[in-house]
């Protein structure tokens, strides 16, 4: 399970910038990247602490960007996660939390462009920082959702056009297959063409030499087979 899964309770985000080199929305020069951004269709979602931790620091990041932050630190897992430009904080350093307390809400203070959340991710001792989105989060115990095998979509592979605002099984079978090819973020198969299902064929299209304008033809439909 991705961490943006388990911070927003919800599957309907999706990755604005990824970790690593990009080029400055502000300045265009190429430079790094500290943590992955989250789109949250442009809405102050609250975020939730993903298990038993501790409250390292929060407040407003003077030495930067002067965005809101929290920095919470969760030993099962020996990592400590950042989260920037909230719009409000409902935590106070030095707390402990549990999944599901409440740290803030999804905001652009700071250097920001948009409403999104910034998540960074260290160690818990420190060091480098690490990408989020590549981190795999397991339940105490090690559980997790086990994905279905490839082969055995349960839906039927649609014979129209699938496109924004489309409905039903189709659809399902189009998001079951993005899942699985992990080309986005994990979608609920919920048969909804929305705006994440739509941002989801686009990054599949672009990664394939696909014209990425979300419209699912037959041409998509075979990538997503293969």
């Amino acid at each position: 399970m991705k961490l943006a899964s388990k911070i927003f309770r919800r599957t309907d985000w999706y990755v604005t910038s990824p970790f690593g080199w990009r080029a400055d929305p502000f300045t265009g020069q190429t430079t790094g990247h500290s943590g992955t951004d989250y789109g949250t269709n442009v809405q102050k979602w609250p975020q939730y602490a993903v298990e038993n931790g501790a409250i390292l620091s929060c407040g407003t990041d003077s030495k930067g960007s002067n965005a809101l932050y929290v920095w919470v630190n969760y030993p099962r897992l020996g990592k400590k996660l950042l989260h920037y430009h909230l719009d409000s904080i409902g935590v106070k350093s030095g707390q402990s939390v549990q999944e599901g307390t409440l740290l803030g809400y999804t905001g652009t203070t700071g250097r920001s462009t948009a409403i999104h959340l910034h998540l960074g991710m260290q160690a818990s001792g420190g060091g480098s920082y690490q990408d989020p989105h590549a981190y795999e989060y397991y339940e105490p115990g090690g559980f997790v959702t086990p994905p279905l095998a490839l082969g055995t979509c349960p839906f039927a592979e649609p014979a129209e056009v699938l496109q924004k605002d489309s409905q039903g099984d189709n659809v399902k079978w189009l998001q079951w297959h993005l899942n699985q090819k992990g080309a986005a973020p994990q979608l609920a198969v919920d048969g909804s063409f929305g705006p994440a299902t739509d941002a989801a064929v686009c990054i599949f299209q672009s990664q394939n030499g696909l014209v990425a304008d979300g419209i699912v033809g037959p041409l998509t439909r075979n990538k997503l087979k293969a």
